[in-house]
C-alpha cells in the first residue's frame, strides 16, 4: 500500500505518551480518549483467562502491568499473632469481608461491611496488624509474585498465614484504638462467631471517608487508566 493512501494516523503525545491525537485527512487533528485509542488497535481477539472468584475490577496499565481487585467474603481465620508480650500464639477468629487489590508487587487490603461491592461501598481499615495507613500490605522480606489472575488469591492466603506482629496496630478498632491485637485475642477467647462490624474504623484521607472507588483510584488503578 502506498504511503499516500493512508487516511489517518494516531499520535501519542504528552510527557508519558498518555494523550492521544487522531489525525485524518477529512477532519485534521483531534483528541480522542483512551477507549477510542484502544479500539483502534483492537484488531485481534483477546481472552482474559480464568479469573479468580470475587473479581471486582481488573486491567492493564500502559506499562503492561496488571492490576486487580477481588472481594473476599467474611470467614474464620487461624492467625499467627505475636501478643502484646513477646509470645507467639495461634488464634482462630471471625473476620469481616475484605477487598484485596494490587498492582505489580504492591498489595492493599481493606475491610468492608457490604456483601455486594459498589463504587460507593465504604472501605474500612483492615482489623489486622501489618497493614499501612493507606491499606498497603507490609510484606517485610517475603517474596511476593506480581498481581495476576493466578497469583492474587495465593497472595491473600500468604498474607493471612503470615506472622502478625506489633507493627501498625493502631486506628483499626474502636474498642482498642491503640492495638487491634487486643480485640483479636478477645474474639478468640470468647469464641465469638461473627466479627463485630460496628468496631470497624472507616478508612479516611484528609478527613474524608473513603469509598471503594476512592481507594482503588488512590492506591491501585494507574492514573492513566482512570
Amino acid at each position: 500500500m502506498s504511503l499516500f493512501a493512508v487516511k489517518g494516523a494516531l499520535l501519542f503525545v504528552g510527557q508519558a505518551g498518555d494523550m492521544y491525537i487522531m489525525h485524518t485527512r477529512e477532519r485534521g487533528p483531534f483528541f480522542i480518549d483512551s477507549e477510542t485509542a484502544r479500539a483502534a488497535f483492537n484488531l485481534a481477539a483477546s481472552d482474559s483467562g480464568m479469573l479468580p472468584p470475587g473479581v471486582i475490577r481488573f486491567g492493564t496499565g500502559l506499562s503492561g502491568e496488571q492490576w486487580m481487585a477481588i472481594y473476599i467474603p467474611p470467614a474464620r481465620y487461624t492467625l499467627n499473632l505475636v501478643k502484646v508480650e513477646p509470645t507467639l500464639v495461634r488464634i482462630n477468629v471471625p473476620l469481616p469481608g475484605f477487598v484485596f487489590a494490587g498492582s505489580g508487587n504492591r498489595h492493599h487490603v481493606w475491610a468492608v461491611k457490604e456483601p455486594v461491592m459498589r463504587e460507593e461501598t465504604v472501605v474500612y481499615n483492615a482489623p489486622l496488624p501489618n497493614v499501612f495507613e493507606g491499606g498497603g500490605v507490609c510484606w517485610g522480606a517475603v517474596p511476593v509474585p506480581k498481581v495476576g489472575n493466578a497469583t492474587i488469591l495465593p497472595a491473600f492466603r500468604l498474607f493471612m498465614g503470615s506472622l502478625f506482629n506489633g507493627n501498625v496496630v493502631s486506628d483499626r478498632s474502636h474498642k482498642y484504638p491503640d492495638d487491634v491485637r487486643l480485640l483479636l485475642l478477645e474474639l478468640a477467647e470468647s469464641k465469638q462467631r461473627v466479627y463485630p462490624f460496628d468496631d470497624l474504623v472507616p478508612h479516611r484521607s484528609a478527613g474524608s471517608v473513603y469509598t471503594l472507588r476512592d481507594a482503588l483510584r488512590s492506591y491501585v488503578v494507574p492514573r492513566n487508566e482512570q
